[in-house]
């Protein structure tokens, strides 16, 4: 440069350069070729060389629809694009390729940087269960970022149950007579999703009339009003029979019954002989007690028994006298024996559980025994739950089997009620809780970073990592882990995963020390016996970089030099 001045402009082209931050330094040279001894170093501004690549990017992260059993489909889309620089080409594919789950064509492709596809998923209930069905997209594009991406798929299938209680409706009544009968049928969904329903009167009968013919949903109630103005004694019979679209148990019939009787007025007997009499009790006792107007024979004395007092047995004599008898008087010897059961039900509540998609039965005893004395009889019936049954429903002292059964049964509390009551005597009914507990499955989620790691060439320091296990589901999750790479390490390799929010934690540590130049992928497999979205795949990258100095003789460089 000339003597003087104020300095001049210096640059520095080097091809080839890795990733990296660098300095410059410089030194001048004088007209005859000689440099000067020392170097002037540029430390800022630094610059950094960042080597970029194609990015995968899905969204959304997870689909979850609802769908009716044997119902129209359902479609979802994936957006799938390249957020990085050059191209990438994709794959996607189902994993484990459920039959309800289909993807739209096509499946594969080439996305250039800052382009964009969709896939369609099509959901088809038909066939499936009621309940939760769970599936995997994953979407492969290779050795790049945010490859591969795994997209839950869950699909709930609704199946709604039509229940009208009660099954069948009768009525007796004098024929001719004013009488009006008003009945309340229930109508309920004991399974899932929507339920609308309609009714009519199979044989639509004029003593027949109906509040309403239809419902948008259950539960709802439909009262029936039974008239039976002036027709002639006979037996009367039509059926309201409840229909719902869609639905388990449609239509249901429930028959209806009209009994109209005719009076007949009878006397007997036609012809009676004079007899006068008179009746007493001896002693007089507070369980017995006379009715009647003593007077002409014949004529009917009632004795009545009081059953309140305590069990045992009771006597009394009833003395009948006649002056106008020659075997007056006569004594009637009572005896009055007070035998009154007591209805014991255990054990009281019945509760069990079972995980959702199991379909082993629970079975269950009750036992009936009688406490107090007499014959002990009854009958048991519930509130009509489809999952739950009884057998015998009438019996004496002995057994009562319960069975529960869980398929098809939605997560959450089911609830019913046993109802053994007297049959044939008075007394107090029974009623035992029904507890039945539907747990879900459990359900693997797994957690890492996705960010690659750098390490310069020959470090031995280990990068790490966490990854983050839970259970997103119900029961019990036991995970275990495995990698594909020596250089990929695990702080453990099995475990049990809490409930979400809650997780279980491995350290994914990443060792540098022997691997060549450029990006390594390890690969870390997250699998849960019996668990949705089991197995799950980690995939970490580790790129190695040159050192971040490099050392420059002084004679490198004439205008500058870089390290």
């Amino acid at each position: 440069m000339p003597n003087g001045g104020g300095g001049v402009t210096l640059s520095a082209t080097v091809p080839g350069l890795g990733a990296g931050t660098y300095h410059w330094q410089a030194r001048v040279r004088d007209q005859t070729g000689r440099a000067s001894v020392l170097w002037t170093a540029f430390t800022s501004p630094a610059f950094t060389v960042l080597i970029t690549g194609p990015i995968l990017s899905v969204t959304p992260g997870s689909v979850s629809d609802t769908g009716l059993a044997n119902g129209s489909a359902r479609t979802a889309t994936l957006t799938i694009a390249n957020t990085g620089s050059r191209s990438l080409t994709w794959n996607a594919s189902k994993a484990p390729d459920s039959a309800w789950l289909s993807l739209g064509a096509p499946t594969t492709g080439t996305l250039t940087s800052g382009t964009s596809t969709t896939l369609t998923l099509t959901l088809s209930p038909t066939g499936l269960a009621a309940g939760q069905h769970a599936d995997t997209v994953i979407v492969d594009a290779g050795a790049v970022t945010g490859s591969p991406t795994k997209i839950p798929v869950i699909f709930t299938v609704q199946q709604p149950v039509l229940s009208v209680r009660p099954g069948s409706v009768a009525h007796i009544a004098n024929a001719g007579s004013s009488t009006t009968f008003t009945d309340t049928l229930r109508i309920s969904n004991a399974g899932t999703g929507p339920l609308s329903w309609a009714a009519m009167k199979l044989k639509n009968q004029p003593w027949l009339t109906l509040n309403k013919t239809s419902g948008p949903r259950a539960p709802d109630s439909l009262v029936i009003t039974i008239a039976v103005g002036v027709r002639p004694a006979g037996i009367y019979v039509d059926t309201v029979v409840v229909t719902a679209p869609g639905a388990t148990g449609s239509p249901d019939s429930i028959p209806v019954t009209l009994t109209l009787q005719q009076p007949v007025l009878a006397v007997a007997p036609s012809s009676v002989t004079s007899l006068n009499w008179s009746a007493s009790l001896a002693p007089s006792v507070s369980w017995l007690s006379l009715s009647g107007s003593p007077g002409l024979a014949p004529s009917d004395l009632v004795l009545a028994l009081n059953p309140t007092g305590p069990a045992g047995t009771l006597t009394d004599t009833v003395v009948i006298t006649s002056a106008d008898a020659n075997n007056s008087p006569l004594k009637v010897l009572v005896t009055f024996r007070i035998r009154q059961p007591v209805l014991s039900v255990t054990p009281s509540p019945v509760q069990d559980s079972a995980q959702q998609g199991d379909t082993a039965v629970r079975i269950k005893t009750l036992t009936v025994s009688n406490t107090g004395g007499g014959t002990l009889t009854w009958a048991a019936t519930t509130k009509g739950a489809t999952w739950l049954t009884i057998v015998p429903t009438l019996g004496g002292v002995g057994t009562i089997t319960v069975t529960l059964r869980p398929a098809s049964l939605a997560t959450g509390d089911h609830l019913d009620t046993i109802t053994v009551a007297p049959n044939g005597w008075t007394g107090t009914s029974v009623k035992v809780p029904v507890l039945f507990r539907i747990t879900p499955l459990p359900q693997l989620s797994v957690t890492s970073s996705s960010k690659p790691d750098t390490a310069y060439l020959g470090s031995t320091a280990p990068t790490t990592s966490p990854i983050l296990i839970t259970n997103a589901g119900g029961g019990t999750l036991n995970w275990a882990a495995t990698k594909d790479n020596t250089w990929v390490g695990l702080s453990k390799l099995s475990g049990t995963a809490p409930l979400s929010p809650l997780s279980d934690t491995t350290i994914l540590s990443l060792s540098p020390g022997g691997l060549a130049l450029g990006a390594h992928i390890g690969h870390v497999v997250i699998t849960a016996a019996g668990a949705l979205s089991s197995p799950d795949t980690v995939a970490k990258t580790l790129v190695i970089v040159p050192c971040a100095v490099h050392p420059v003789t002084p004679d490198a460089l004439d205008a500058g030099s870089l390290t």
